[in-house]
């Protein structure tokens, strides 16, 4: 799996695969929006900063699963 990170006004950041399970750990499971379809309350996370996740799946099955993570700050 894939990480790319969304934040606006910025360019598209890919997560090195190297650094995939620590980014997950410390950046985005605790700012993850479990209900991306209600009004997301930024104070609620760590920092003031949330992620709302998507998965896109590539349409050669070799290639890896990408999880995009819109950036909310």
């Amino acid at each position: 799996m894939r990480f790319v990170v969304a934040d606006p006004g910025h360019p598209p950041r890919w997560i090195p695969q190297a650094e995939r399970f620590v980014f997950w750990k410390v950046e985005v499971r605790p700012r993850l929006v479990e209900r991306p379809d209600h009004p997301i309350d930024i104070y609620l996370y760590p920092e003031d900063r949330a992620f709302v996740a998507s998965e896109w799946l590539p349409d050669d099955p070799a290639s890896l699963p990408i999880v995009l993570l819109e950036s909310y700050h």
